[in-house]
C-alpha cells in the first residue's frame, strides 16, 4: 500500500513543511535548502475514496489536450478536472498518458477517476467530434483569439480560438 508522507525541513531557517509519497525524491533533503528533513505526519494513501469526492453532478463537458509536454501539468489538469467534475480527457499527440508512472504521481489518483483516451492526431478527433454535434472552444494563445471571457457560448457546434 502507498503511504503519504508530510516531511519538515529540520533547519531553523528553512523549516520548509511539504506532503509528498513516500517513495518520492528528494525524500530526506529538503528541496529548498538541501537540509535533512524528519517525518512528522505518514497516512495511507486510500484512491478508493476519490470517487466519494466527485461533485455531485458532472458538468457536461469534456478537454481535449493537444501535444502538451510536461507531465506535471497533465497532472494537475487530470486533478483540476476531477474537481471541476469534468467527464473524460482526450490526450492527443505527445500528450503524456497515466500510462507513465510520473503522472500518475503527479496527478494523485484523479486519472482513475476521470475518464480519458489517446488519440494520435487531435485534428482528426476534433473532425469527428464535430460530425457527431459536439461543440469544441480551442484556448490558445494567438494574435487572432478572443478572449476567453468576451465570447458567448455558440448555439450550433463551431470552433472557437480563445485566450
Amino acid at each position: 500500500m502507498n503511504r503519504y508522507q508530510i516531511r519538515q525541513c529540520t533547519s531553523d531557517a528553512c523549516r520548509l513543511r511539504f506532503p509528498m509519497p513516500e517513495d518520492a525524491l528528494p525524500g530526506e533533503q529538503c528541496p529548498k535548502c538541501g537540509a535533512r528533513t524528519q517525518l512528522v505526519a505518514e497516512s495511507p494513501i486510500h484512491f478508493e475514496s476519490i470517487p466519494e469526492m466527485r461533485p455531485q453532478q458532472e458538468i457536461g463537458f469534456d478537454v481535449l489536450l493537444d501535444n502538451l509536454r510536461s507531465l506535471f501539468n497533465v497532472g494537475s489538469i487530470f486533478r483540476s478536472a476531477e474537481g471541476a467534475g469534468l467527464h473524460h480527457l482526450y490526450l492527443c499527440g505527445i500528450t503524456p498518458t497515466p500510462e507513465n508512472p510520473k503522472l500518475a504521481k503527479t496527478s494523485l489518483g484523479a486519472e482513475g477517476v476521470v475518464g480519458w483516451s489517446q488519440h494520435n492526431n487531435a485534428l482528426d478527433l476534433a473532425q469527428r467530434l464535430l460530425g457527431e454535434g459536439r461543440q469544441l472552444w480551442a484556448l490558445d494563445v494567438d494574435e487572432h483569439a478572443q478572449s476567453l471571457f468576451a465570447v458567448e457560448p455558440p448555439d450550433a457546434p463551431r470552433l472557437y480560438q480563445a485566450q
